[in-house]
């Protein structure tokens, strides 16, 4: 099992990536809508045509705010799973390093189990510990 350990994406980081998309998208269209908007009102009269383009404007910009609010609260609750997700690590590590104090392993065996936790075979931890 010789292999590097790489961060994985989390599925939080696609999904904001994904309303932060959404959202330019919008951000966009709400632009046009709104200068095209503005060039009928300059050229011609209040219209049918010209009231559901701002309509449109209006509830794309609607769409934009929401979305950057979404997108907003999806990173706070990721940087808060992320704080959450580091104590637990660091729980875990203050339980191991307790049941091998109290195990009485020597540094060496410590070295190993933490090895053998992490998924390494026997012939992969002798390697790395020789």
């Amino acid at each position: 099992m010789t292999s590097t350990l790489k961060p994985t994406p989390r599925r939080g980081d696609h999904r904001i990536a994904v309303v932060g998309a959404i959202v330019v998208v919008q951000a966009i269209a709400a632009v046009f809508f709104i200068a095209d908007a503005a060039v009928d009102i300059a050229s011609e009269e209040w219209g049918l045509h010209i009231l559901a383009e701002v309509l449109i404007a209006l509830a794309l910009l609607a769409g934009v705010a929401l979305g950057a609010w979404q997108t907003r609260r999806m990173v706070e609750t990721a940087q808060r799973n992320e704080q959450a997700l580091q104590v637990a690590r660091g729980a875990v590590a203050e339980i191991m390093a307790s049941r091998f104090y109290t195990w009485r392993l020597s540094e060496s065996e410590t070295e190993v189990a933490l090895f053998a936790l992490k998924g390494f075979e026997t012939a992969e931890i002798a390697e790395l510990t020789a």
